[in-house]
């Protein structure tokens, strides 16, 4: 039995070719503080490195924060889940 990739290159915000149809997702994030909440926001790409808030060296998605407006980093592994929501 084969299986398919869920994320084929592309699909992820930060892939060559990346588009999206639903640019708004919902994040089930715990943030550094250990608050867990979900989070509506735009992702713009996907990195690997520190943050002020996350030491040690680590994947991290940016996005745009769709209550503040502003550009956030949200740790990979933080997030619990993911829905598209549309937008």
């Amino acid at each position: 039995m084969t299986s398919q990739n869920p994320f084929p290159i592309g699909s992820i915000p930060g892939d060559p070719g990346f588009e999206s149809t639903s640019s708004i997702v919902t994040l089930d994030y715990t943030n550094h503080r250990g608050v867990r909440r979900l989070r509506r926001v735009t992702p713009e790409r996907i990195w690997f490195g520190t943050s002020p808030y996350h030491p040690g060296d680590q994947w991290f998605l940016h996005a745009r924060d769709e209550e503040t407006g502003e550009g956030r980093d949200f740790a990979l592994d933080s997030i619990h889940a993911w829905v598209g929501v549309g937008g």
